[in-house]
């Protein structure tokens, strides 16, 4: 069974990072330039069914990491290390055929790395 403490931990971390990732302290203003083009950021606030569904995907992934990182005694860096290149091959196509930026795709993969590294790390500390 996958430890439901350090999910929570790791998601808690996460929103933290994506908070400030997204903010304008970090990339609102250029994610928004290339995610809105023409737009930007002017528009309504999304609401709560993207951050919910961002919740969902996030906890889905720790519970993953989590089982991959206990079925196969794997070191939790390396499992990281390997969803990190997952994630950023599979989302190539996707920028690809849907002719977005690379600005926009650095961005949105770079956040995925750190916070798989982010939950890994907190694994770590919590002996997963």
């Amino acid at each position: 069974m996958v430890p439901i403490i350090p999910i929570i931990c790791g998601l808690a971390v996460v929103e933290v990072i994506g908070a400030l990732w997204y903010s304008t302290i970090m990339f609102a203003e250029a994610w928004g330039r290339y995610a809105f083009p023409g737009e930007g950021l002017s528009g309504s606030p999304p609401g709560m069914q993207p951050l919910a569904i961002t919740f969902l995907g996030n906890g889905l992934m720790a519970a993953a990491m989590l089982f991959i990182i206990q079925t196969t005694s794997a070191n939790v860096f390396y499992v990281a290390m390997l969803m990190s290149v997952f994630q950023a091959a599979m989302q190539m196509a996707h920028f690809a055929f849907e002719k977005r930026h690379i600005m926009l795709y650095v961005i949105d993969v770079g956040y995925d790395i750190v916070i798989i590294f982010a939950m890994a790390f907190v694994f770590s500390l919590l002996g997963v």
